[in-house]
């Protein structure tokens, strides 16, 4: 039994490091490292809240970070707590039940989906659980012996979960009740357990002016993304069952709820027998043991649920502990008779369960997150061309340095909160022509571009990445960044021998304009008018005045960087191209994009993708070196 037990832990442990930093830092895990690296006095609290979680964390991070680097402390510390949840939870089920159920249960814990997940990323959750999951054990230990050190461990579990997260307070309430049925069968034996909960409160007396100052600062403006609802608890119940979960905690491939609506009814059906059958095996051998799994599976939820309606906190990672509960049902429910019938019936419901939790593993194991590794290399960048760099809000500034640590050279400036541009800001970005602006979309960073805008700033490069991570050239209209090219702006010869200008009308026609062109189709189609400048790798700013006059399709235009082989290396601003409205107004186009290396040419592309006339006047390309090319 013993050599099974370790080889459940060392299988959940071997999971949980496998690829633990294959994913990039999320937006929340930037969190950790940022606060994490703050100097002793300030990570410990000493000079008050720098973050609306408590400090025992982030201590326990910096810990971490003095033997792994800062990139993989958080998710190190989770990979650990994790797994050494796993050798707990098989003690619970062991003492509430038998061995073997201890071990089926640490078995499911080490391949839950939700647990797995949360497992390997740098936040609260994992640690929190644990220590969730040592406040019951102590009390199941104490329950059976009554000695001193369980009723120690049990005041010290409760204490460390409420200051590693205030949402261990979902687990730790349902604690209470179960403590409280230990005093009254117990009595005067119980003094040990009553001294231990009052010396935990007493211990986080001191932090909790803060903890109220969090709760009300905080208050419901978080509702939309932590806000309580009964699809909103579905949707957890069935994650915390390992069969939901896509676009809740990861993302990916579906999992059998997503995959097969047509089944909702018999999965859930499924989930209640096995859970009914669980909780009467734990009942027929003890109501502690009952107690314990309602407490974890169903108290975890209801307490977070009726908490989360004054401040909202609910979500799959602050019930996390529920997957301990849920696990321990799921094992004993093989036990509940000695039949054989019974037993198949159980059996067979608990392996079916387990192989469509399998599925969501592996939609889990190939699930994603937001992409700030992408992000920091698209950022890295912009240190070739001398423009200040503005980030929003600050924990972007952690985040891209991580990855592209050579930005430390540029000169940054980093905007957080709501407030105005920090002191020295305003003179770096007076005097610049142009700036990066990199960012997450929130409302801090609309805050910040707003001011960006306000200082005369448009954007001519908006680069994607998942989940509301951009990063953008900001130039000033009237002073665009780079030396001008020679180029036919007029377009005074096309198609000539010493034009410049060449065109693929395909149907359509070209007319010369006094400062201009245009091009007419009377019919469906595409007529281009492109040209080819030398440049090199570096960044390109392509301007154009525009008009549309079309009764149908659009104008379009692009700028391209080819090699020497003519092979398009980069379209700008993507394969739709730049367009205006079909309104008869003239128009400024704005395309720039950063040419790679091996560019030889820039072609400038100029197309009528539609019935009517578009008119062009006033073409101009500047360009930008990469420093060092």
């Amino acid at each position: 039994m013993r050599v099974a037990v370790v080889c459940s832990v060392l299988l959940g442990g071997l999971l949980r490091l496998y690829r633990f930093d294959h994913l990039s830092l999320w937006l929340d895990e930037g969190f950790t490292v940022r606060f994490s690296r703050l100097p002793w006095v300030e990570v410990l609290g000493l000079r008050g809240e720098y973050d609306p979680h408590p400090p025992l964390y982030y201590v326990l991070v910096k810990l971490t970070a003095l033997f792994v680097p800062d990139l993989q402390a958080g998710r190190l510390l989770s990979v650990l707590t994790g797994t050494a949840t796993i050798a707990v939870l098989y003690l619970i089920v062991a003492r509430l039940l038998r061995p073997a159920a201890g071990l089926l249960a640490a078995f499911l814990l080490a391949l839950s989906p939700l647990h797995l997940w949360y497992s390997q990323e740098a936040r609260q959750y994992a640690p929190m659980t644990l220590a969730i999951a040592l406040a019951y054990l102590a009390l199941i230990e104490y329950e059976r012996d009554r000695r001193w050190r369980w009723a120690g461990l049990y005041g010290g579990a409760l204490l460390a979960a409420v200051y590693i997260d205030y949402s261990a307070i979902f687990a730790l309430l349902p604690t209470a009740g179960v403590a409280l049925w230990i005093v009254i069968t117990r009595r005067r034996e119980a003094v040990p357990l009553i001294v231990a909960g009052v010396l935990a409160v007493v211990g986080f007396l001191p932090w909790l002016p803060q903890a109220l100052a969090s709760a009300e600062r905080e208050g419901t403006d978080r509702a939309w993304y932590l806000g309580v609802s009964l699809d909103r608890i579905q949707s957890s119940l069935l994650s915390v069952a390992g069969l939901h979960g896509r676009g809740l905690y990861y993302w990916g491939e579906p999992a059998p709820w997503e995959r097969w609506t047509g089944l909702h009814l018999a999965l859930t059906g499924l989930l209640l027998l096995v859970a009914v059958l669980g909780l009467l095996a734990l009942a027929r051998r003890s109501l502690l043991g009952a107690g314990v799994a309602v407490g974890l599976a169903g108290g975890t939820v209801v307490i977070a649920a009726a908490l989360s309606l004054l401040s909202p906190a609910y979500a799959e990672r602050t019930i996390l502990p529920a997957t301990l509960g849920w696990c321990a049902l799921v094992a004993c429910a093989p036990f509940v008779t000695t039949t054989r019938l019974g037993r198949a019936v159980a059996t067979i419901a608990v392996v079916t369960w387990f192989g469509l939790s399998l599925v969501t593993l592996q939609a889990v194991r190939e699930g994603d997150k937001q992409h700030w590794d992408a992000l920091a290399e698209d950022a890295g960048r912009t240190g070739d061309y001398g423009w200040p760099v503005v980030m929003a809000p600050a924990v972007t500034e952690t985040l891209i340095e991580l990855y592209a640590p050579e930005l430390e050279e540029a000169e940054q400036v980093t905007m957080g909160g709501f407030g105005e541009l920090p002191p020295g800001a305003a003179d770096l970005i007076d005097g610049a022509e142009a700036l990066w602006f990199v960012h997450v979309e929130s409302p801090e960073s609309a805050f910040a571009r707003d001011q960006l805008m306000a200082e005369g700033f448009a954007p001519v490069i908006v680069s994607r990445h998942r989940d509301r991570l951009l990063l953008e050239l900001l130039v000033r209209p009237g002073e665009p960044p780079g030396d001008q090219k020679q180029l036919d702006g007029d377009f005074a010869v096309v198609d000539g021998d010493s034009a410049t200008w060449r065109s693929d009308l395909a149907g359509g026609r070209v007319e010369p304009l006094a400062d201009g062109i245009a091009i007419s189709r009377d019919a469906e189609g595409e007529s281009t008018l492109r040209t080819v400048v030398e440049v090199g790798e570096g960044l390109g700013y392509f301007e154009v005045d525009a008009r549309s006059t079309l009764s149908s399709g659009e104008l379009r235009a692009f700028l391209i960087c080819q090699d020497e082989y003519g092979t398009w290396t980069q379209i700008a601003p993507d394969g739709a191209g730049a367009t205006v409205p079909n309104d008869g107004e003239w128009r400024t186009l704005r395309i720039a994009t950063i040419c790679p290396a091996g560019t030889t040419h820039a072609r400038l592309d100029l197309r009528n993708a539609g019935v009517g006339t578009v008119e062009f006047r006033d073409a101009r390309l500047y360009w930008s070196p990469a420093l060092g090319s």
